[in-house]
């Protein structure tokens, strides 16, 4: 993996490594950290249609492929993740340190998540 200017490595999935990435463009940023307040009711209308569905397929798959626990609430999950991704989102476009954000963020995501994960150790769905 290439390092990132920050001397960090770079996790993206190799087709990804190599387009831009809406942290590093200040631009970008600035309209990710604008898009709740400009868009308003719009925004949560675009994540209902776009995103959730999407959220919900990935996370039935999960469910079916033994990735997660069974009985897992998709749709109400589906929700606090994207709620969780779009704040998530505004940390990241706010900081001052955008990649030290984005780390933050992804563990803080991934610890919240692994209370889903199905137990793999003794093969049982808690």
């Amino acid at each position: 993996m290439r390092p990132d200017p920050g001397g960090r490595r770079d996790r993206r999935h190799p087709e990804l490594r190599e387009r831009p990435r809406t942290i590093d463009d200040p631009l970008h940023r600035e309209l990710m950290a604008q898009a709740p307040s400009v868009l308003g009711r719009r925004y949560r209308e675009i994540n209902d249609r776009v995103a959730q569905p999407a959220l919900e397929r990935l996370l039935a798959a999960m469910v079916e492929r033994g990735a997660l626990k069974p009985h897992v609430p998709i749709a109400t999950v589906a929700r606090l993740l994207l709620s969780g991704l779009c704040e998530g989102n505004q940390i990241i476009a706010a900081a001052a340190d955008p990649e030290d954000a984005l780390a933050g963020t992804g563990k803080a995501l991934a610890l919240l998540l692994s209370g889903l994960a199905a137990d793999r150790d003794t093969g049982e769905n808690r």
